[in-house]
């Protein structure tokens, strides 16, 4: 691991090169709150870019620069936080990872805003397993192997003004998800679909702009279709 915190309050990360560590480039761990992860780059590492881990929470992780992260047997990650609440992850590049940005284990009340999460070989963004209450707003996820944006057994997160196009499956995926709120996101050219649904009929969509559906119940007021190409 390059920098570990843990049980550490109101302290900063600030403008570290962290590279070629075999586990996590930065690991915040057991009750590290109200810490700022800023202006750092973060690859190649072989896990984890940056990792928030139990119960880290109040946290800001703000202009970083967590590319390359890979393996070559296993998915890695580039921004992962885990059973952590109310952080902040704002105007990150997470490409050219495994998964860009990962909410996961009942991850809730954080927001995403403003990130790249780009030609990553899975999925852009992912949020899973019982995180809910989560904001997903103004990022770009385009051109990841799978999709833009995985929601996997989680419940009532909003997901608004978003690029998810040109991903190589699909552009959002919901499997088991309900509750979760879609507006005014940009949806285009993926290669299978736009929108895939698995059971998952009672979530709320608004505004956004796609071509196909697949699976997905909910009515979209106001929906449009992708610009055509000349």
């Amino acid at each position: 691991t390059g920098i570990k915190f843990e049980d550490v309050n109101d302290s900063f990360i600030l403008n570290n090169r962290i590279s070629n560590n075999v586990y996590r480039g930065i690991w915040l761990s057991y009750n590290t709150y109200n810490n700022v992860i800023q202006d750092n780059t973060v690859n190649p590492n072989y896990d984890y870019g940056i990792l928030l881990y139990s119960s880290s929470s109040n946290n800001t992780i703000i202009n970083n620069v967590v590319n390359f992260n890979i393996a070559a047997l296993t998915e890695v990650y580039g921004i992962y936080l885990s059973g952590s609440d109310y952080n902040k992850i704002i105007d990150n590049l997470a490409n050219n990872n495994s998964n860009g940005i990962v909410l996961h284990s009942g991850a809730s009340y954080n927001e995403i805003v403003k990130n790249t999460a780009n030609d990553n070989s899975v999925n852009g963004i992912i949020i899973e397993i019982n995180s809910k209450m989560n904001i997903v707003e103004g990022n770009t996820a385009n051109n990841n192997h799978i999709r833009g944006i995985l929601i996997a057994a989680a419940s009532q997160n909003t997901v608004i003004d978003n690029d998810f196009s040109n991903n190589y499956d699909q552009g959002i995926m919901v499997s088991l998800g309900s509750g979760n709120d879609f507006n005014d996101n940009l949806v285009c050219d993926n290669t299978n679909n736009d929108f895939y649904c698995i059971d998952s009929e009672t979530n709320l969509a608004s505004g956004n702009t796609f071509d196909t559906r697949n699976g997905c119940a909910w009515a979209d007021a106001g929906r449009k279709s992708c610009p055509q190409t000349p």
